[in-house]
């Protein structure tokens, strides 16, 4: 029975997914925004994300893993965003994303190739 529930829970997710990407979509071809919609915020808080005020994101924006991801107030990231958060990521207030940025935690160790993770903080206003 958990087996079915993480099952339904995957496909529900991915669901969302799909939705949140027909919703920024959707608000850039009508309102010309890239996002800050409800179900963007839902999925980010399902997501453990823990987001400020006015979220814009183009689809599709890649997350790697839950939590381990704070954005700032006022925030825009373009479409093709990928963040591999094997380690805190933080985003300051007034950020703004080009597209196709990517965000990499992870390293490997050139000697043993061990992997390293180290916390990424970007400032505010870049």
């Amino acid at each position: 029975m958990k087996r079915y529930l993480r099952v339904i829970l995957i496909i529900s997710i991915y669901f969302l997914e799909q939705l949140v990407k027909i919703e920024c979509i959707a608000l850039h071809n009508l309102t010309g925004s890239k996002g800050n919609g409800l179900l963007l915020k839902f999925w980010l808080k399902i997501k453990g994300v823990q987001f400020g005020k006015s979220i814009y994101m183009h689809s599709p924006f890649y997350l790697y893993q839950r939590g381990a991801l704070k954005i700032g107030d006022h925030c825009s990231f373009g479409e093709h965003t990928k963040v591999w958060n094997f380690a805190d990521v933080r985003f300051g207030d007034e950020f703004l994303g080009a597209a196709g940025l990517t965000i990499l935690t992870g390293d490997h160790d050139k000697d043993t190739l061990e992997p390293i993770f180290s916390p990424v903080a970007i400032g505010s206003r870049v």
